[in-house]
């Protein structure tokens, strides 16, 4: 989750050091564009991939939520490419409104669906796996996608197009008292830190030895699956989020402030829609490794990227 609502560079830095940032937003909107064309493509290939198969699992459920929250996230990206190119918001209120409250609600949906993964992948590593949690998995899907709506309510209300002084550059800004905003920086990285600690102590809960006990032998293959997705997604996750999470921490401390901020938070405002195309691409390369682990362990469940009623679990 990015705070666009930042990128108001020309009221604050030199001439020099301006276009110093034009070269850089142009850098920006191609790194943008490039992850949307790859992230809507594989994002779009996995919703397909999973929502094709026969017999659906708690794992795969969630997994297809999180890329479909990734696809939506991705589709205004041409709109702010564009704005970091121009350094200028030229597509009106409605869009900015609209556009920014997909972002909010695509990106608490994405962070709850990895948490909800994370769980469920841990569960089946150790095998502690319920019979039937198919009613849980529909209230759970629903809740989330009706709290991330509610909790960007307030980004639709709020952005909007602004002028700052004698400037003729528009920006997509919440217009709010600025001594509240530091209540959006909380949301933000409180969020990113809740998923990041749930993911990293399931991988450890996984890894204890205390996990680890005498499976089904034709279990193998999608407990191996488990832990590999889970791994993957949570080291793809920390690496692409963490580093917003330490800025938003220091601006919102008063560490490091002002001009010297803005470099730091362009480059890494970038990153969220790189986390959105790298994630399909991640799953599609443990679930291609485990099919072919799955050839050399013939009496396993093969896992492959074919939707098949054998393919319960991914």
């Amino acid at each position: 989750m990015a705070d666009f609502e930042e990128f108001e560079v020309s009221e604050n830095i030199g001439n020099s050091e301006y276009e110093a940032f034009q070269k850089l937003g142009i850098i920006i909107s191609v790194v943008i564009s490039s992850s949307a064309v790859v992230g809507v493509v594989a994002n779009a290939y996995v919703v397909w991939l999973l929502r094709s198969r026969a017999v659906f699992s708690v794992s795969s459920v969630y997994l297809l939520n999180r890329c479909l929250a990734d696809l939506l996230f991705l589709l205004p990206a041409p709109v702010f490419a564009t704005q970091y190119s121009l350094m200028n918001w030229v597509f009106g209120n409605a869009i900015c409104k609209l556009t920014m409250a997909q972002l909010y609600v695509c990106s608490y949906a994405s962070y709850s669906f990895m948490i909800a993964l994370s769980v469920d992948f841990m569960r089946v590593v150790t095998q502690h796996v319920d019979d039937d949690r198919s009613v849980l998995m529909k209230i759970l899907v629903t809740v989330i996608w009706a709290t991330a709506i509610a909790l960007a309510l307030p980004f639709f209300i709020l952005f909007e197009t602004l002028q700052f002084g004698h400037s003729t550059v528009t920006h997509c800004f919440l217009n709010f008292p600025y001594f509240w905003l530091p209540i959006f920086d909380i949301i933000s990285v409180a969020s990113i830190t809740a998923t990041m600690v749930t993911s990293w102590v399931m991988v450890f809960i996984a890894a204890t030895p205390s996990s680890a006990h005498e499976v089904p032998q034709e279990n193998g293959t999608k407990a191996r699956t488990a832990w590999r997705l889970l791994v993957a997604l949570t080291i793809t996750f920390t690496t692409l989020h963490l580093p917003y999470a330490i800025i938003q921490t220091l601006h919102f401390c008063q560490i490091v402030h002002g001009p010297t901020m803005l470099k730091p938070q362009v480059i890494i405002n970038s990153l969220v829609f790189v986390n959105a195309a790298v994630n399909p691409l991640v799953y599609l390369a443990v679930m291609r490794h485990s099919g072919q682990d799955s050839h050399q362990h013939t009496d396993s469940i093969p896992i492959t990227l074919q939707g098949t009623e054998e393919d319960r679990d991914f």
